[in-house]
């Protein structure tokens, strides 16, 4: 951690946010009071849930874009949200919920910014999450474009939607 990111920390902390930290070894965060230990510990500023805003438009079943008043129920089995059994149209929804509130995440932090696939020296950045390690990671791309994958426009930016995410998976 750099020492602008540990100042932004304690600033945060003086300024009343509620800081995180956890051992380097167990990797469990708590809240309390910080005893700046940067050696040992790992500190973070405690993010608050994040919430998708509401728009005027949804995308329907169907894939189409509808505004918010249409019904969304119509051809759901062309859209390939139609399972043949609970348990994997329950894994579905999940990785749909998540995929999607990533995407809009994304549409926010990015503030307009799109991947310029053209540009062979211009980066984008992903979110990699190590089942090993149990930790987010930040990768980048340039030539090759991932249909999975949310992009950002910079490292930090992609920081600050980890921070987002640990945030709802602590909280």
């Amino acid at each position: 951690m750099t020492i602008e990111e540990q100042i932004k920390i304690m600033q945060a902390y003086k300024d009343g946010r509620v800081i995180e930290f956890r051992d380097k070894i167990t990797k469990v965060w708590f809240v309390g009071t910080p005893l700046w230990n940067w050696m040992d510990v790992d500190y973070r500023i405690k993010v608050g849930k994040w919430h998708p805003k509401r728009g005027s438009y949804l995308v329907n079943l169907k894939g189409e874009v509808a505004s918010q008043g249409r019904s969304a129920e119509q051809d759901i089995v062309e859209f390939g949200v139609s399972f043949p059994n609970y348990g994997t149209a329950k894994k579905a929804a999940k990785a749909y919920k998540a995929y999607h509130r990533l995407y809009q995440l994304a549409e926010e932090l990015n503030r307009g910014w799109e991947p310029d696939w053209e540009n062979r020296t211009s980066l984008s950045w992903y979110i990699d999450y190590s089942e090993i390690n149990k930790d987010y990671g930040v990768m980048s791309a340039c030539l090759h474009r991932n249909l999975s994958c949310v992009y950002f426009k910079s490292s930090e930016v992609a920081r600050q939607a980890i921070e987002v995410l640990q945030a709802e998976e602590d909280g």
